[in-house]
């Protein structure tokens, strides 16, 4: 199902349609604790006031990548700080990886292993594992689960440029407080 995008000409916000029908996201930036949703009668109304427009799925997700790339993000999660910063670009090789090994028998009998490396990133204020690709330059994002967790590339995740992914920072009380890339 295609879904259907407007934007708010009165806050500058896009909205997304969600599977409901009834209800719309907001998908631009927002505010901690902000209530996101719209429901489809007050669009309605936006649109009857000519204060709604619709738009396109590439132009959507245009302007949210551009919007979401001018934003930095700052969180507390189990007593550590974290981080993003507006316009920083990601690079595997400035990031830590995470990995998992995957074991196996070849059809020999011989014993095989396979090392799987993600690394953590944001994206559109989403925390996410990406990997590096051979699809360069788009990139699979497994939605995160947790730091322990292998992601396994089925649980509705989505392709992005790396332009558009954020490393994340963190502060740790034992490592005297600096920021780190995780």
């Amino acid at each position: 199902m295609k879904r259907k995008y407007y934007k708010i000409l009165i806050n500058n916000s896009i909205y997304k349609e969600t599977n409901d029908g009834n209800v719309f996201l907001k998908v631009t930036p927002w505010e901690k604790g902000e209530d996101r949703r719209m429901t489809t009668f007050y669009l309605n109304r936006l649109i009857k006031n000519g204060m709604a427009v619709p738009m396109s799925f590439q132009d959507a997700r245009h302007e949210m990548n551009e919007r979401w790339n001018n934003v930095g993000r700052t969180w507390t999660f189990e007593g550590i700080e974290y981080k993003t910063i507006p316009n920083d670009e990601f690079h595997f090789k400035k990031v830590p990886s995470h990995s998992w090994y995957h074991k196996w028998d070849d059809n020999r009998g011989n014993e095989r292993q396979t090392e799987y490396r993600y690394y953590l990133c944001m994206f559109q204020g989403k925390i996410y594992w990406i990997s590096t690709s051979s699809y360069h330059p788009q990139y699979y994002l497994n939605p995160f689960k947790g730091i322990d967790i292998q992601p396994n590339g089925v649980d509705g995740g989505q392709w992005t440029r790396l332009r558009n992914v954020r490393p994340i920072y963190a502060k740790k009380p034992s490592e005297n407080y600096e920021w780190k890339p995780i």
